[in-house]
């Protein structure tokens, strides 16, 4: 009897083990994060009318221009009057430089011909002008990177362009798709990535290779090099289901990975994509904030990740819909109608069908996904305004980070922003420096911004004001009431505890001063790089024409500072007065200047970045906690040499 006891427990074990070893194994690829259709079109309708009161003024740009359009336009829910401020604007550039956009950057192409195809208006004559022309002189479009073929054969591909002649002065090789697909495909790594112009691969640049690549995952070679590519960027993905690049954890490369995954109609529940139950969702959305992203999650909201954020939710949601992919506009191409309602502005949504269910069930690359939960992601071009930051706690002497300079380098290069001073541009793009406010595009000077910041503020404490005394009142006359109905005994400590709170409300309240700034003093500020001219050998490629010719950005100028101002106050202040690009990065409170009117940390060379000088000294603190005194001579320069050529 005994002996039969043993062995039924025994058996009963081994039973349990087996079905715990089951268990254990179907909840190993549980997801966290998973949005459905309605989930992500809320997120997408916060970030949509964050971005347009934001950026009031859309032009043509890597920021604030193109790629903003073509989120809100494929998410459908973009005003035809906020489509016709891009669409003058566009116009006005695209006649004063006659069609050129750019002799070097051959993605400028590429990133408007998309934006116009996205609001179903033809390219190929776009005031005159045929923008996909520039597109068929491969030797150009290959000249700066693997970006360039990238994003030429998504822009060639979004409306099944044919590819025209190339202008009659161009005696090079003439683009075909074949020779874009096989250059990408022989470009790739040993490891399955990509990388901008040889060398380490990068996630970035590997998920944007593989967004252009996923239209030809039937042709055999395709199909092998897009299997590496998942392999790799399985590999790469964190724990918290984010990507990163230069070791720094960010929205937007998580985004690239995103877009990736839905132009290859892979689920974000596919267990390769699944580290420590988080998903690319989970990863992504830890850098939103009230209506927009942050680049990385102990920096401010940024314009960049933001838009990124956007499409690559864009493109999650057309999968979700079963809609064409975030690249294929050719439903945009036939509507012609910038997806609005012109009457209500509202969304005219119908299913092109260009998906069928059986080819959602399975994709070519035998990865399965789910009807309900279909994931889809973004891009973004690295020469079309991509940014990589790096934190470093000070800009000052010997404090510039020397970090991988394959992969920082390619971000910097992706940093190839328009630069937000061209006198050409009437709105300026500020960065943002919180997360629940956003940036305003205002020409006024200096006293009549600061007029307007004080009487927002009164506006702000009158209304505080009007709170406070309401409360007071409530709470005084509940105290009344106390009174009369309470025993007396019970009254005096009620009316303890009333006296108590409106002495509490009283002091934190109304009496406190929401004061205008006061003038501090009088200060000098420079901003010039002309170090780079004695470096050109190891400036990025495209950046040269772009260097001031007297290497100066800001002339020597004295300018007004207030109280508690830092030198990185009066810097931005500024630049966003002369409408100059600024990036910066944060950890806690000390801030690190990246780059400034598109020349950053790394753009010439291993030992190049920024640096300020206060009264010909350089500050062991960073530019955010040095305080600025009356008559202070703050310089900022471009160092080559850790410092050493600007001394």
């Amino acid at each position: 009897m005994r002996e039969k006891v043993l062995s039924t427990i025994k058996k009963l074990m081994f039973m349990f083990l087996i079905m715990l070893c089951v268990v254990s194994q179907s909840t190993s690829t549980q997801c966290k994060t998973v949005l459905n259709k309605k989930q992500t079109e809320s997120y997408l309708q916060k970030i949509s009318k964050y971005e347009m009161s934001t950026i009031q003024n859309p032009q043509y740009g890597s920021i604030g221009g193109e790629w903003l359009m073509i989120g809100l336009a494929r998410f459908e829910k973009v005003p035809s009057s906020y489509v016709e401020i891009y669409l003058n604007n566009l116009k006005e550039y695209v006649k004063k430089c006659d069609g050129v956009l750019s002799t070097r950057k051959y993605t400028e192409y590429s990133r408007v011909v998309l934006a116009l195809t996205s609001l179903g208006i033809n390219p190929e004559n776009f005031e005159g002008y045929d923008l996909l022309k520039s597109l068929a002189e491969f030797d150009n479009v290959n000249k700066l990177g693997i970006n360039g073929p990238t994003y030429a054969l998504i822009a060639l591909d979004s409306g099944d362009y044919a590819i025209p002649e190339p202008a009659k002065s161009y005696d090079g090789k003439v683009t075909t798709r074949e020779k874009l697909v096989g250059l990408l495909v022989n470009a790739q790594n040993d490891d399955g990535g990509w990388s901008y112009m040889g060398g380490k691969s990068d996630v970035d640049v590997t998920a944007m290779a593989m967004q252009a690549l996923a239209n030809y995952k039937k042709q055999s070679k395709v199909e092998k090099a897009l299997e590496k590519g998942i392999e790799y960027l399985s590999k790469k993905q964190n724990k918290t289901g984010a990507y990163s690049t230069s070791n720094s954890e960010n929205c937007e490369s998580t985004a690239q990975v995103l877009t990736a995954m839905s132009m290859l109609n892979i689920s974000v529940k596919d267990s390769r994509f699944i580290k420590n139950r988080n998903t690319v969702l989970d990863g992504l959305l830890q850098f939103y904030s009230n209506g927009a992203f942050k680049h990385t999650k102990d920096t401010f909201v940024n314009q960049m990740a933001t838009e990124q954020g956007m499409y690559g939710l864009v493109a999650y949601y057309r999968n979700l819909a079963d809609d064409s992919n975030l690249y294929d506009m050719g439903d945009a191409k036939k509507n012609n109608n910038y997806g609005t309602d012109k009457k209500t502005n509202k969304k005219s949504y119908e299913k092109k069908g260009s998906k069928t269910s059986e080819n959602k069930k399975k994709n070519s690359l035998g990865n399965t996904t789910d009807n309900s939960t279909g994931s889809k992601s973004n891009n973004n071009s690295v020469s079309s305004g991509n940014s990589k930051k790096s934190n470093a706690s000070v800009n000052s002497n010997k404090n510039i980070s020397g970090t991988n300079s394959d992969t920082k380098n390619k971000s910097k290069n992706s940093k190839s922003k328009k630069s937000s001073n061209n006198k050409d541009n009437n709105s300026k793009i500020s960065n943002i420096e919180d997360s629940g406010n956003t940036a305003e595009s205002v020409n006024v000077s200096e006293n009549e911004a600061h007029k307007a910041i004080n009487q927002k503020q009164k506006e702000k404490s009158v209304k505080n004001c009007i709170i406070l005394i309401l409360i007071i009142v409530a709470l005084a006359t509940a105290t009344g009431i106390g009174i009369f109905v309470r025993k007396k005994k019970k009254t005096t400590k009620l009316t303890m505890v009333a006296l108590v709170l409106l002495v509490t409300v009283t002091m934190s309240g109304c009496g406190k001063s929401n004061a205008p700034q006061k003038e501090a003093g009088n200060c000098t500020i420079l901003v010039e790089c002309s170090t780079i001219y004695d470096n050109l050998k190891d400036l990025d490629k495209g950046l040269k024409n772009h260097i001031p010719k007297d290497g100066i950005i800001l002339k020597s100028q004295k300018v007004k500072f207030y109280e508690k101002d830092t030198v990185y106050d009066v810097l931005k202040r500024q630049l966003d007065k002369n409408s100059i690009l600024m990036e910066a990065s944060f950890t806690g409170k000390s801030a690190y200047v990246e780059g400034i009117d598109n020349i950053y940390e790394f753009s010439c060379g291993k030992k190049s970045g920024w640096m300020y000088s206060v009264n010909d000294k350089y500050p062991q603190v960073s530019c955010s906690e040095y305080t600025v005194k009356d008559g202070d001579v703050i310089k900022w320069r471009y160092t080559c040499d850790l410092g050493e050529d600007v001394k």
